[in-house]
């Protein structure tokens, strides 16, 4: 028996259609899968792996939230050098004259009474260590006055006991006296009660006439 079957009309354009949707059905179904089991591939590369990626923002170093102890403990210091401090170099006596000589014939020429005052001061201690005493001398004198005009009681003090102390090395114990009764003044229009009564020992000590001892003239 010959069976044929014929392809034209709609019933043959299905069967022909069939193989080819079937096929169609399987790559879709297997492109489906593929898309929801893998990634694209340039999201793997951008991500770090689990042990690179930071555990939280920390921008410094972890000895700078734990702090930085010694042994012991306690803060560490910083030193002058990694805290940018510059250490001033040590001089010598004749450098700090000459730097305080400077510094005196400046506050002269800017007629600056504080400063001389000060200066002066300082200048005739170093002098009176090396046992200069005429120089020293002219420099507390001059102490003396410019603390005056400048309303400095405790310079004009301090050069007064300077004064006093020259006065005894050269046997003047009436010009010591009355330096030190001065600077017992000074003291005691400022309220310095220490001070004055370490002026009225070194008085007493001395000898000084008892009526200046007692008296704040």
């Amino acid at each position: 028996m010959d069976i044929r079957v014929s392809l034209d009309g709609a019933a043959g354009l299905l069967l022909v259609s069939v193989p080819w949707l079937l096929l169609l059905l399987v790559a879709w179904w297997g492109r489906g899968r593929r898309a929801v089991h893998t990634e694209p591939p340039g999201r793997d590369a951008a991500r770090p792996p689990l042990e690179a990626r930071p555990l939280g923002i920390m921008t410094s170093s972890a000895s700078e939230h734990v702090g930085l102890s010694g042994a012991g403990g306690d803060m560490a210091e910083p030193s002058a050098h990694s805290a940018g401090v510059e250490i001033a170099p040590v001089l010598s006596q004749q450098e700090q004259e000459d730097t305080l000589r400077m510094a005196v014939e400046a506050a002269k020429s800017a007629r600056d009474d504080p400063q001389l005052a000060r200066s002066s001061v300082e200048l005739g201690r170093l002098l009176l260590a090396r046992s200069a005493r005429p120089q020293a001398s002219v420099l507390l004198q001059g102490a003396v006055m410019a603390a005056g005009r400048a309303k400095l009681p405790v310079v004009h003090a301090e050069a007064r006991i300077e004064l006093a102390e020259i006065a005894l090395a050269e046997g003047d114990l009436t010009s010591a006296c009355e330096h030190w009764q001065m600077a017992k003044l000074m003291f005691h229009e400022m309220g310095r009660r220490s001070d004055q009564d370490r002026m009225a020992n070194l008085m007493r000590v001395h000898r000084c006439p008892t009526d200046w001892i007692l008296t704040n003239f």
